[in-house]
């Protein structure tokens, strides 16, 4: 009877195998985190919200979870993708042709990773240099919630106020980096809406900048930047969609005069709204063969008055 047992169990887990990999035709776990499974088959159905590990499906992370048992697991994944336009929340940190690479691990939903990016095209009147970025991530991620502590650290030339880029652990008052702390909530039958909440703390480049003494600026208090998005998500067949409206205001009171400026904008207010959508494309027959990702992003900023059409591939992805 034990045995009897146990074999149906092993029956059972095997189906449930079976029916992930049909659904995922096979895909590295890089595509589950863009959308590729239904959310309720996930433990996380996006990338967390924040930096380049961002949601929306031109970046890719680890968090693709399946299962109590996969949570049981320590799985790794790594992934290499190029896209036309790098975005962030609305804003371009590289307005040219971008490759990026990550990865990470994670264990019983805990999870640490890095991004690095770097941009191939010349400086623009958007772009004030080449586009140079190393992030580090840890987080928690369950099924409708998920939390992490993000630390951005960009060496493009001329991205702030500070003319030549600092050390990667620079934690000082006058460092590149930005400290992120990210929540996401989903909800809905199948988990199909998402709320996701950025928050920039000390140590952070996210400041004022006053006029100092010899006309030069003078970094002032934290704003603490609050960004916050909506989204709502959908698969059919070999197809994966995502709508958002995200926008942001600060948390402190800006000096006298001067505007309620934020990270993102002189002004408070929303300055990302998008569509996002993914369709892998097979190159060639059976279930086996190796599928290309293609990605379109549609990102409109109110604020600055511009508006962005986005095209990014996958190039490898590795995955336990």
């Amino acid at each position: 009877r034990r045995q009897g047992a146990a074999n149906q169990v092993t029956s059972v887990r095997k189906g449930v195998e079976r029916y992930i990999r049909r659904i995922a035709g096979g895909r590295s776990l890089s595509w589950l985190i863009c959308g590729g499974l239904p959310a309720a088959v996930l433990a996380a159905d996006a990338d967390p919200l924040g930096a380049q590990t961002e949601f929306q499906p031109v970046h890719d992370s680890i968090l693709q979870v399946v299962g109590d048992d996969v949570l049981s697991r320590f799985l790794w994944d790594m992934s290499f993708s190029a896209y036309t336009t790098k975005h962030f929340r609305g804003v371009i940190p590289s307005a040219g042709l971008t490759v990026a690479g990550q990865g990470g691990f994670i264990h019983r939903g805990f999870y640490v990773g890095m991004f690095g990016g770097v941009g191939l095209s010349p400086k623009t009147d958007v772009q004030p240099g080449i586009y140079q970025e190393t992030d580090l991530f840890v987080g928690y991620v369950s099924p409708r919630f998920s939390a992490s502590l993000q630390w951005y650290q960009n060496f493009t030339e001329g991205i702030t106020d500070i003319p030549e880029p600092s050390g990667f652990f620079d934690f000082g008052t006058d460092t590149r980096g930005l400290l992120d702390l990210l929540f996401s909530y989903r909800f809905g039958s199948e988990l199909q809406w998402q709320i996701h909440s950025s928050t920039f703390l000390p140590p952070t480049r996210d400041r004022d900048l006053l006029p100092g003494p010899d006309g030069s600026p003078v970094r002032g208090d934290p704003r603490y930047t609050q960004y916050l998005e909506f989204q709502r998500s959908g698969r059919w067949g070999a197809n994966a969609w995502r709508v958002r409206v995200g926008g942001s205001w600060r948390w402190t009171s800006p000096p006298d005069g001067q505007p309620r400026s934020t990270f993102y904008d002189e002004r408070e207010g929303i300055h990302n709204i998008g569509f996002d959508y993914i369709r892998y494309i097979r190159l060639g027959e059976g279930d086996d063969v190796p599928q290309l990702p293609v990605k379109v992003l549609v990102v409109i900023n109110p604020l600055a008055d511009r508006a962005y059409f986005i095209v990014g591939v996958d190039l490898i992805q590795l995955a336990s």
